[in-house]
């Protein structure tokens, strides 16, 4: 596997291919249990182990080219038989390109957002899919994902093959972490929200898509019957500064801004936590392709106020209390929905 997204590394992408690589790897007696918990299909379920080769940030920058030389040493050393890219752009160029002259087959895993911002170019579209026409297989993380890649890349292709291809394999979240009370309480206490006061959690990056505004914007109706609720923001992104000048203009609160944290410290977020809400929407070719976070906050036992955005409608399935929004843009809607979760 060739990716740029693999831990250390933080976020959902890289925690999929660390639980994906993890299965791979199982030891032969585990592997059939392991194989059937991550869906994995027959093509990746092989006798040879799986090994990573982390590309670094600069990838996605015009020296993309120089992943060739990695690459060939890695293949010479361990003898490779299949590549699997882990991003159709640029890793995936590399991986086609070199399949002319090596004749190895390869794999593309793709998430939605790397298949539809390629549209906007003729040439980066029509460079997808030849990347995608000739990948041994084809990973989506949803079968919404996989219904936009048939959409917008089988058209004009030999044979109509690309559906046949592609496997769906759903993200799994992260492990559950018990956290102590004593942690939560102290977070509690750290945050300043009264003992007893109802609190509301958010984790994303916080860009336009990820739809905290309209949270914010339903804020104030909750309020009204909720006086005492307490609403936490975690995450970063170029949408922070906006946000939090919305909730000053609008005299919001109390909103709390976290920032990024650690796996750890999320965990105790979701434990403090009564209720998850995140309203994603689409943005042109931005959107969700599934939502982990979904499944995240459900493991402990929050209830969820999600709508249907990409592939979301897939992830909120999985979740044992959801609360769907279905006119995210109407404050009072949303606010309905706030209030029915902690009910």
């Amino acid at each position: 596997m060739i990716t740029n997204d693999y831990p250390p590394r933080k976020g959902g992408v890289s925690w999929y291919y660390y639980n994906l690589v993890r299965g791979l790897n199982a030891d032969f007696t585990q592997s059939d249990a392991v194989h059937n918990s991550l869906q994995l299909p027959l093509i990746l379920r092989g006798r040879e182990r799986c090994e990573v080769l982390k590309a670094g940030r600069w990838t996605m920058t015009p020296l993309w080219p120089l992943i060739i030389f990695p690459l060939l040493l890695k293949t010479h050393q361990l003898k490779t038989n299949t590549w699997w890219a882990g991003q159709v752009l640029p890793v995936g160029t590399v991986v086609w390109l070199l399949s002319f002259v090596w004749k190895k087959p390869y794999i593309v895993s793709t998430h939605g957002m790397d298949v539809l911002m390629p549209l906007k170019s003729k040439r980066r579209r029509w460079l997808v899919g030849k990347i995608l026409q000739r990948a041994a297989l084809i990973t989506a993380n949803s079968e919404w994902t996989r219904e936009e890649i048939v959409r917008n890349y089988e058209s004009g292709m030999r044979n109509h093959c690309l559906r046949q291809k592609i496997a769906v394999i759903f993200p799994e979240p992260k492990p559950k972490r018990e956290v102590p009370r004593e942690e939560a309480k102290a977070l509690r206490l750290q945050l300043k929200i009264p003992e007893g006061a109802t609190v509301l959690l958010t984790a994303c990056r916080l860009v336009k898509r990820k739809g905290v505004d309209r949270v914010l914007a339903a804020l104030p109706e909750v309020w009204k019957a909720m006086p005492d609720l307490h609403y936490i923001i975690v995450g970063n992104g170029e949408e922070r500064q906006k946000l939090e000048t919305m909730v000053g203009a609008r005299s919001i609160a109390p909103v709390h801004f976290v920032g990024e944290v650690s796996d750890e410290e999320l965990a105790a977020y979701y434990s403090l936590a009564d209720a998850f809400i995140l309203l994603p929407r689409e943005e042109g070719c931005d959107a969700e392709g599934f939502g982990i976070v979904y499944r995240e906050a459900d493991q402990y036992g929050l209830p969820i106020v999600g709508c249907v955005s990409g592939g979301t409608g897939e992830a909120l399935q999985q979740c044992r209390k959801t609360l769907l929004v279905e006119n995210p843009d109407d404050p009072k809607s949303v606010a309905e929905k706030i209030c029915q979760a902690f009910q």
